[in-house]
């Protein structure tokens, strides 16, 4: 396990023990050919490729594209909001990041990115959001995370925005976790 799954956690332990409702990245991993510069190419005309699987919200239902709409790409690409489009994510050869809210069962992240579709989801339970994500270069699975955090009333929540900017940020950080210094190309 790395130091990023460790500390996410124990940062989860944490906030489980004091029940403060924050939002918290439980899970988070990163392939070897993992690199911020691709995350950056993914961007086209200020949109961000991804998929949009369940409902993040307890008492309303939401396109995918409005709650891509709502969500915004890592701070240090190009700026973007998420978009369902799927022409965006054939731009750039499939990259795009899939986001699978409150999964009935834990998918595996390969399913994530091959088919998640097929992957069944609950309702959010109002008190609480799971939301289940990977960075995809068309199936192969480049990052991915795991979140925990308060669903928020609807895609312009600031609860909502906060936490999902906490799992981007996460899922697609600005430095590679798995830089040694070796030279590599990226997926």
């Amino acid at each position: 396990m790395s130091i990023r799954s460790l500390t996410a956690l124990a940062a989860f332990a944490l906030a489980a023990c004091n029940g403060s409702g924050i939002p918290v990245v439980t899970y988070i991993d990163t392939n070897p050919y993992y690199n911020p510069a691709t995350v950056s190419w993914t961007v086209v005309d200020g949109r961000f490729p991804a998929e949009i699987h369940g409902q993040p919200f307890a008492d309303r239902t939401e396109t995918g594209e409005a709650i891509a709409a709502a969500i915004s790409g890592p701070s240090y690409a190009p700026p973007a909001r998420l978009t369902a489009a799927p022409a965006a994510a054939e731009k750039r050869a499939g990259h795009r990041v899939v986001l699978v809210f409150n999964p009935s069962v834990f998918p595996s992240f390969k399913q994530l990115c091959a088919d998640a579709g097929a992957i069944q989801t609950d309702g959010a339970s109002g008190t609480t959001m799971i939301v289940h994500a990977a960075y995809c270069a068309r199936e192969e699975v480049v990052s991915t995370a795991v979140l925990r955090a308060p669903p928020g009333k609807d895609p312009s929540d600031p609860v909502f925005h906060k936490s999902m900017q906490q799992l981007i940020e996460n899922l697609l950080p600005p430095i590679d976790p798995n830089d040694d210094g070796a030279a590599r190309t990226g997926v």
